[in-house]
């Protein structure tokens, strides 16, 4: 799993109770897994987290903008994986989220995976191509 130390650090901070209480945490959490979009349009799942809905913490801005964009990356990650309760458990309790905040994190965790794991697994990170062209080649003799 590819997660950089400053997602890393960011999660930390949240899982600090001084810094994120429990019912910021799980309102946060809350506010993160539903503004995940899919744009039926498109095809994909578009993760799109308003500002104004962030003015209501008592964090910093910069510190909640953080968290939230480690978590995008950490749901996409477990997502990506297809990690179960236990692994996501692991992994949360080793950066030293207490109990409840690991509780509720897979609680929304597991009731978004899969339509998270299919909007994933249709999207690429690769440039469009051509994939079937008929080539003819034409001489000219002289």
């Amino acid at each position: 799993m590819e997660i950089n130390s400053k997602s890393v650090a960011a999660l930390k901070y949240a899982a600090n109770d001084e810094n994120l209480s429990t019912q910021s945490f799980e309102a946060l959490i809350k506010l993160i897994f539903d503004s995940f979009i899919v744009d039926l349009k498109v095809g994909k799942l578009v993760p799109k987290l308003e500002t104004k809905n962030l003015d209501t913490f008592d964090v910093p801005k910069v510190e909640l903008k953080e968290i939230s964009a480690s978590f995008y990356t950490l749901i996409a990650e477990f997502a990506r994986h297809n990690f179960d309760t236990v692994s996501v458990s692991t992994f949360l309790e080793d950066t030293g989220f207490s109990n409840e905040k690991i509780n509720i994190f897979s609680q929304f965790y597991l009731e978004k995976r899969e339509i998270i794991r299919l909007f994933l697994s249709s999207t690429t990170a690769s440039f469009p191509h051509v994939v079937d062209v008929n080539w003819r080649l034409d001489y000219i003799v002289k």
